[in-house]
């Protein structure tokens, strides 16, 4: 004997939320045209990301702020809260980038799980990770020579080279604390 079921109204399936992308996947995806650095540390700062290609040098902070994030003329707004301090540090690093590898760098702030409102704040671009490629890979503040990219990245390398290494203590009485 067969059974047969009547037809069902069929709904469609809910989409489940979008996560919010990782950044390092964000950053990871560009192509190979991209040079990338990643963890450069600086005079007790820490620079997430530099990245570059003919687009340009970018140097890309992860900021660990959420809510409502707003660009208000030189400040960031988080919450309704000025939050000076990420411009500051952010500028102060990417001028020390700047120095170092003698090119003009674009800084990005990036705000995970946060709504952006305005991309600019004192010249700090303010993305979300889904934000930043499209921003990447159409921003062009003038095509770098094959040449200028191989200095930047060799500049990039030396800072990466020249940070101290971590002495770690590995004596009995270190360990057993």
């Amino acid at each position: 004997m067969l059974l047969f079921r009547r037809n069902q109204k069929k709904t469609p399936t809910q989409a489940a939320p979008a996560r919010p992308a990782r950044l390092g996947d964000a950053i990871f995806s560009l192509n190979d045209d991209w040079y990338i650095r990643e963890d450069i540390g600086l005079d007790h700062h820490n620079i997430d990301f530099a990245v570059v290609s003919r687009f340009g040098l970018f140097t890309i902070f992860q900021q660990s702020a959420t809510g409502t994030v707003t660009a208000s003329g030189n400040s960031i707004m988080i919450n309704g809260n000025a939050h000076d301090y990420i411009v500051k540090t952010i500028k102060m690093c990417n001028a020390m980038i700047e120095s170092q590898v003698k090119a003009r760098a674009i800084p990005i702030a990036i705000f995970s799980g946060s709504d952006v409102h305005g991309l600019e704040a004192s010249g700090i671009k303010l993305l979300t990770p889904d934000q930043l490629l499209p921003y990447l890979t159409s921003h062009d503040m003038g095509t770098l020579s094959p040449k200028q990219i191989a200095d930047i990245s060799r500049g990039l390398r030396s800072l990466e080279a020249s940070k101290p290494a971590v002495k770690v203590n590995r004596s009995p009485v270190a360990l057993a604390q």
